[in-house]
C-alpha cells in the first residue's frame, strides 16, 4: 500500500486473538440496542489516506451506542468511559466509496456530487432518515456487523464473521 499508510491507519487497533473463532467472538459481544442503528449520510469527503480517499461521512449521533458497546467489549477491556471518549473524539463513521492512490480535486468531487444527486442519494443536512417518496435515499436502518480479515493485500480481504443487528 502506498507510503505505509495501512500501518498508520490501523495503529490504534490492538491485535486480538480469537481463540474460539471469529464467529463465536463476534456473536459473544454484548450488544443491547433499544432501536436499530440509523445510518444517515452527512457529506462527501475526499481524504489523503488510501482507505479514506472518497467517503460518504455518516452522522454519528444516530450510531453512538453501537460503537461504544463494541469498543468497550472488544478494545477497551470493559472501560466504557474510554470507549465514550473515543466515540466523541475519534470515531468517524463513513461509507467508503473508493480505496485508491490518486488525486481527486474539487472539480472531480463536484462531478461525483452530481452523480450522487442523479442517483437520488441525498446528502442534505436534514435530521433523520428520509424514507419518503421523491426525497432521495440518504441512508438505511439496521444492518449487520462484518469482521474482515485485512492482513493481506486489499484484493484478498475476506469477511470471516458477520452478525445481523
Amino acid at each position: 500500500m502506498p507510503g505505509g499508510e495501512r500501518e498508520d491507519y490501523f495503529s490504534e487497533i490492538p491485535e486480538k486473538t480469537l481463540s474460539n473463532g471469529p464467529q463465536s467472538w463476534l456473536d459473544s459481544l454484548p450488544l443491547a440496542l433499544d432501536v436499530p442503528p440509523y445510518v444517515t449520510f452527512g457529506s462527501l469527503d475526499v481524504g489523503e489516506p488510501f482507505f479514506r480517499k472518497l467517503t460518504l461521512q455518516v452522522r454519528k449521533h444516530n450510531l453512538y451506542d453501537l460503537p461504544i458497546q463494541i469498543r468497550t467489549a472488544a478494545v477497551e477491556n470493559g472501560d466504557a468511559v474510554a470507549a465514550e471518549r473515543w466515540a466523541a473524539d475519534v470515531y468517524a463513521p463513513h461509507v467508503s466509496l473508493l480505496y485508491a492512490d490518486l488525486d481527486i480535486d474539487e472539480e472531480k468531487r463536484q462531478d461525483i456530487l452530481q452523480d450522487l444527486d442523479k442517483a437520488e442519494i441525498s446528502l442534505r443536512n436534514e435530521g433523520a432518515f428520509q424514507g419518503k417518496e421523491n426525497e432521495g435515499y440518504n441512508g438505511w436502518i439496521g444492518g449487520r456487523i462484518l469482521l474482515v480479515s485485512t492482513w493481506k493485500v486489499l484484493e484478498k480481504w475476506a469477511v470471516i464473521a458477520e452478525r445481523d443487528l
